[in-house]
């Protein structure tokens, strides 16, 4: 084999450039451990805090163990805690029914503008049809009446003037 016979690389080869970054079949690189490193983090935090859960409720079961079920001191921090579930409860109802007058308000609001919209037009639409029947008015030749033109000329120019 002769130095020409061995076949060279182009000089603008560029992996970037052919998309080899496009094919990936992990997330992360190989110095992280191909993405597994995340999710094995992400899995150590969910079960740290599952156990922190666990031993929080077992110290609240064992204090009330503790004071006892007659002990009065019991009983106010259930009336506490029932009444937080009662404000929670009623927080979020009050809530609701402040979203939904919020909502009829918004449809109230829309229907009124949506009937002016369509009163307006109407009024435009009467508008347009009295000036077009003026202006389709004949002589008995069949010539237009010019008084009618001339008149809605003189409106127009008295409108412009008024204006300024």
């Amino acid at each position: 084999m002769d130095e020409n016979s061995i076949r060279r690389p182009h000089k603008n080869t560029n992996n970037k450039r052919f998309g080899a970054e496009k094919y990936k079949k992990f997330i992360g690189n190989k110095s992280e451990g191909q993405g597994f490193a995340d999710n094995r983090k992400r899995k150590i935090q969910h079960e740290y805090m599952k156990i922190l859960s666990k031993q929080k409720k077992k110290e609240e079961y064992q204090t009330k163990q503790k004071l006892g079920k007659n002990n009065r001191h019991t009983q106010k921090e259930t009336s506490s805690s029932d009444a937080e579930k009662v404000t929670k409860f009623s927080k979020s109802k009050w809530q609701f029914e402040e979203k939904k007058a919020e909502k009829a308000r918004k449809k109230t609001e829309a229907l009124k503008k949506k009937r002016e919209r369509e009163e307006a037009l109407a009024k435009y639409n009467d508008k347009k049809h009295q000036k077009n029947k003026t202006f389709s008015k004949r002589t008995r030749k069949g010539q237009p009446v010019m008084r009618n033109q001339i008149e809605f000329l003189l409106t127009k120019i008295e409108k412009q003037v008024n204006k300024t």
